[in-house]
């Protein structure tokens, strides 16, 4: 039996008391899909049946579906082949292996009760009208049949970072992901039509998934959800079945390559299969071990982690993509079944609220249970994007400025947050948005007013300036002056600064070699402070956030250090030396202490 965590019965009724406020409504959407790999040409052909039960409150008169394969089609004008030479001066020459090779998702019919409708496509969105208006709370059941014909990746595909190719085969393994018409979402704010682009992923309902998949008996296959069925055929196939509740999207990989590792951790079945990465299973079962500790259970019963050749790096519900099998890419992986999998989010408007928890969870994973230093984390390299971090994907200008905002500041507010708060309370936030929005899609409104409730605490100052904004906070010391005294000792007085546009609380600790005189806590409110100190030994360091805490691009003037000239001063028992007062030490990285 596990144990209970410190203060559940205090959360229980805290979660009581939180009043739904995901961002869809949701329609209730199930999918039944039975496809066959066909491994000669390189494709999926499938079959599915959709059920949507029209939640919205309106009456819907056309529905629309993802087609995100779509997007790498040749002779095709498409977002993501837009962006691809926009952002990285590319063509896809770097996506397939071959210039005979194609990719599509290509919907050849859709019926409702044997009758034939029609469609459009444009990009990777399909618009289809309905015989007659789905009034609210009715369901319709459409069959759809589609070929998806899958990517033969260049090898620089490992990574789906690379040219966000996350579906495909190389090497004998096949990816296939984002591989089915996928209902769009319509949420309180409409229709949520997001082409495929190259920065951004997902969105979309959560849902009840079985799926019947066809392939060579010779074929390891890991996929979302519980493996329920085997049949094996006389054609020398066969036919597996899983089924997934509450899940938002299915994915899977197959290939006669793989190994297998499983075994249960935290009462959940962890799998992984891997071509030559034998210790992937151990690094994977103790992430997910802290995370189920840290953040609350996992979601769902089983966690599949595949090495793959396409699209490694790269999380769906019950399942992970793992290309090299890093610490950092492992742990991030298996952070976003917490983060994106269990806890949804419109990923296109605001992507930071997978990425962010996300990075963070891997950070906190690797210092916290792997003894890693703190430098580790991305914010200790902070560079202010300049644009905020509730930006939709498409309002990114450059994949740099993209990352600083989603994954290093969206990670470093999280951080911040928690020294702001306290780990305590810090720590039941976080665990009660994960109870509260588990199988829904949540926004940043929804994590805001969970951290509100919880710390008992009014933090519209702290989430409007960091993610609404781009305002900067740059502290500074100033003023520094070391006086001695005719008993021996010391006065020291100084300024704290602060030059940009946010504020933050500012640690300010003040040093006698490696023992600590003094610290102080300055709440960040004001332009300036002044501060002194009377003390027996001379200061020869003072620092503002020495455990790099806050997110502040320009550091150099974070520190001052004694100068030698100081010393000969007291030698020389010039007492009324003021350590060259009102002149900043601006410190070059190499002596920059953090």
């Amino acid at each position: 039996m596990r144990p209970v965590l410190p203060g559940f019965v205090a959360l229980l009724a805290l979660l009581g008391a939180l009043a739904p406020r995901a961002l869809a409504l949701p329609n209730e959407v199930s999918y039944t899909i039975s496809a066959r790999l066909d491994v000669v040409q390189r494709r999926v052909v499938g079959t599915q049946r959709v059920t949507l039960i029209n939640h919205t409150g309106e009456a819907l008169s056309e529905l629309f579906f993802n087609l995100p394969p779509n997007a790498f089609s040749r002779h095709s004008d498409t977002a993501y082949q837009r962006d691809l030479k926009r952002f990285l001066n590319a063509t896809l020459g770097a996506v397939f292996s071959g210039n005979s090779d194609d990719a599509s998702l290509t919907v050849q019919s859709v019926t409702v009760q044997g009758k034939q409708l029609q469609f459009s496509v444009q990009d990777t969105l399909l618009r289809l009208s309905l015989p007659q208006p789905l009034e609210p709370e009715r369901s319709v059941t459409l069959q759809i049949a589609f070929v998806n014909d899958l990517i033969e990746a260049a090898a620089g595909n490992v990574f789906a970072g690379s040219y966000a190719v996350r579906s495909g085969v190389r090497e004998g393994v096949y990816t296939v992901a984002k591989w089915y018409p996928q209902l769009a979402v319509f949420d309180p704010r409409g229709w949520q039509l997001h082409p495929y682009r190259l920065m951004g992923e997902f969105y979309a309902d959560f849902g009840d998934y079985t799926v019947q998949l066809t392939v060579p008996q010779a074929f390891v296959v890991g996929a979302t959800g519980e493996q329920t069925n085997q049949q094996n055929h006389p054609d020398g196939s066969k036919t597996l079945t899983f089924r997934a509740r509450n899940v938002h999207d299915v994915a899977w990989v197959a290939s006669e390559r793989f190994s297998v590792s499983e075994s249960v951790v935290a009462g959940k079945t962890l799998r992984t299969l891997w071509l030559n990465n034998s210790t992937l299973y151990d690094l994977v079962a103790d992430s997910f071990g802290y995370y189920s500790d840290a953040f609350g259970p996992y979601a769902y019963d089983t966690l599949t982690a595949v090495q793959v050749t396409v699209g490694g790096g790269m999380e769906y519900p019950g399942i992970v993509m793992i290309a090299r099998g890093s610490v950092e890419e492992v742990s991030h992986e298996v952070a976003h079944q917490w983060w994106y999998a269990a806890v949804g989010n419109d990923e296109f408007d605001e992507t930071w609220l997978d990425e962010g928890p996300t990075t963070f969870s891997s950070e906190r994973y690797r210092i916290e249970a792997r003894g890693e230093s703190s430098d580790l984390r991305r914010m200790v390299g902070f560079k202010e994007p300049g644009i905020p971090v509730l930006t939709a994907a498409s309002g990114f200008v450059s994949l740099r400025t993209f990352g600083e905002a989603i994954y290093t500041k969206g990670s470093g507010v999280l951080w911040m947050l928690r020294g702001l708060l306290g780990v305590e309370t810090f720590d039941r936030a976080l665990l009660a948005y994960y109870e509260r929005f588990m199988y829904k899609n949540a926004t940043t409104q929804d994590l805001i007013d969970t951290f509100e409730t919880v710390s008992g605490q009014d933090l519209r100052w702290f989430f409007d300036q960091w993610l609404r904004t781009s305002q900067a906070l740059d502290v500074a010391l100033d003023q520094v002056a070391v006086q001695a005294q005719p008993d021996g000792g010391y006065v020291t007085t100084f300024a704290v600064v602060n030059e940009g546009s946010a504020h933050m609380p500012v640690d300010v600790v003040a040093f006698a070699g490696d023992e600590v005189l003094r610290r102080w806590v300055w709440d960040g409110v004001g332009a300036s402070t002044a501060f002194s100190l009377n003390s027996a030994q001379r200061p020869t360091r003072i620092l503002l956030d020495p455990a790099h805490r806050l997110l502040e691009a320009d550091r150099q003037d974070d520190v001052w250090e004694a100068s030698p000239i100081k010393t000969l001063g007291a030698w020389l028992g010039l007492g009324a030396i003021a350590a060259l007062a009102g002149k900043r030490w601006r410190l070059t990285s190499a002596n920059r202490v953090r």
